[in-house]
C-alpha cells in the first residue's frame, strides 16, 4: 500500500536489466478478511511513516491502507481485529494515526515470541532504530491485545502457523 514503491535505485535496476515493473513489483498487502462475524486486518502498511518520526522522514512509501479501505467501503473504526504479523515498520507504521490508534474499535493480535523479541532490549545495531519505533507504536496496544503462539486461534477458522524466519528480526 505505496504511493511510490520504486525507489531511485530499484527503478535504475530495472531498467538496466529491461524487467517490467510487475515483474519487479513487491506484492506486499494488508489484507482485510471479512469472517462474517469480524473485520480482521492483518498488518498495518507503513502509515504515516513516511512523514513521521523524523528519522524515517521521506525514506518509505507514503501508508495508503485507510484511504484502500475507503475504497472498499470499510471505515477504520470498521475493523474488529488487527493482527500484526510481525514488528517491521511496513507492518506496525500505521497502528496509530497522529498519535491515536488508527483502529480505534479494534483488539490486537501479535506473536507472543515477535512481541516479546522487539520488547527486550538486545537487538542488532542495525535494528534498534526499528525496536525504539516497536516500542511507540506497537507496546501501547499490550492491554488491548492478545499474544499468540503456532496452532492458537486469531478468530474462529482462522488459525496461527509459524513462519519464523523473516523476523524477528
Amino acid at each position: 500500500m505505496a504511493a511510490n514503491p520504486y525507489p531511485p535505485k530499484c527503478e535504475r535496476w530495472r531498467v538496466r536489466t529491461g524487467l517490467t515493473r510487475i515483474a519487479t513489483s513487491d506484492p506486499f498487502i494488508p489484507s482485510l478478511v471479512n469472517t462474517g462475524r469480524e473485520l480482521v486486518l492483518f498488518d498495518t502498511g507503513n502509515g504515516a511513516l513516511q512523514r513521521e518520526p523524523e528519522a524515517r522522514r521521506g525514506r518509505l512509501p507514503e501508508g495508503l491502507l485507510v484511504e484502500q479501505l475507503r475504497q472498499a467501503v470499510y471505515e477504520p473504526q470498521d475493523v474488529d481485529v488487527v493482527v500484526v504479523t510481525h514488528g517491521h515498520p511496513d507492518h506496525i507504521g500505521g497502528l496509530m494515526k497522529g498519535g491515536e490508534p488508527a483502529f480505534p474499535n479494534a483488539r490486537y493480535v501479535f506473536g507472543a515470541t515477535e512481541f516479546d523479541f522487539w520488547k527486550r532490549s538486545n537487538v542488532r545495531d542495525a535494528r534498534k532504530f526499528n525496536r525504539e519505533l516497536f516500542m511507540k507504536i506497537a507496546v501501547p496496544f499490550a492491554d488491548r491485545a492478545s499474544f499468540i503462539k503456532a496452532g492458537d486461534e486469531v478468530v474462529p477458522g482462522i488459525q496461527a502457523v509459524d513462519a519464523a524466519g523473516h523476523s524477528p528480526e
